[in-house]
């Protein structure tokens, strides 16, 4: 396939000024760490999933600081059609991701298969490496619906994995935009991008929100989540 790539915003948009962070070894507490992904279906309706986890944030052997704690809700809002996936979802407990480990700077240290998240520019160009890879032959609608699909599923990895800064990030705002022409003839466009808002004070996160969209005039796939961080009130 023949694509013309155009990208934007590769480079990062600060939404706030730069601010001084607190080191991370001065924040310890305890806290409720919040996820809500989301992803939207073809119908335009959505899958909504909501977790909390009890965390608390201390000193640790490995790094500067680490995060312990558990799962303690989950809500799964999804059509009556997916009932039965999304009571499945709801009865699964998902604490595989801790306890981590923090660098001097906040950052979640490397722990091999669990690679931090990478920047949307890195990820988005993985993903149409990975696509284009694949859409080789075969009927030209098909191959557009592969397109979509396989994007589609690079972007929902990405949502997966843990930002490097989750705890401490850096204010900012960036985007990776890119458009492609698809095997039927038609424009199509991949685009992922992530905000970022921190406690100007202690430098601890506020929320981190993250989205990735394929989007043709035949196919649309669209997932998204937010992290948010509030201390727990005794």
């Amino acid at each position: 396939m023949n694509r013309r790539a155009v990208l934007l915003g590769m480079g990062a948009t600060a939404l706030l000024a730069p601010v001084a962070h607190a080191q991370p070894a001065a924040v310890a507490g305890d806290f409720t760490l919040e996820r809500v992904l989301v992803r939207w279906l073809s119908d335009g309706n959505q899958i909504r999933v909501t977790r909390r986890w009890a965390i608390a944030i201390g000193p640790s052997q490995v790094g500067a600081m680490g995060v312990s704690g558990a799962q303690s809700f989950v809500q799964v809002d999804a059509p009556p059609p997916l009932k039965a996936i999304a009571d499945l979802e709801a009865r699964r407990e998902e604490t595989g991701f801790l306890p981590l480990h923090l660098d001097e700077s906040g950052r979640i240290l490397s722990a091999g298969a669990d690679e931090p998240a990478p920047l949307p520019e890195e990820a988005l160009a993985a993903a149409v490496a990975f696509a284009r890879s694949r859409a080789t032959g075969g009927e030209v609608v098909s191959a557009s619906r592969q397109f979509v699909a396989d994007m589609s599923q690079s972007g929902q990895r990405w949502l997966t994995r843990l930002p490097r800064d989750l705890f401490f990030p850096a204010p900012r705002e960036r985007e990776a935009s890119q458009a492609i022409d698809l095997p039927d003839g038609t424009s199509g466009i991949v685009t992922m991008r992530e905000v970022a808002v921190s406690d100007p004070a202690s430098g601890l996160l506020r929320s981190f929100q993250r989205e990735a969209e394929t989007s043709s005039p035949q196919f649309s796939r669209k997932g998204g989540e937010t992290w948010r961080l509030m201390a727990t009130v005794s």
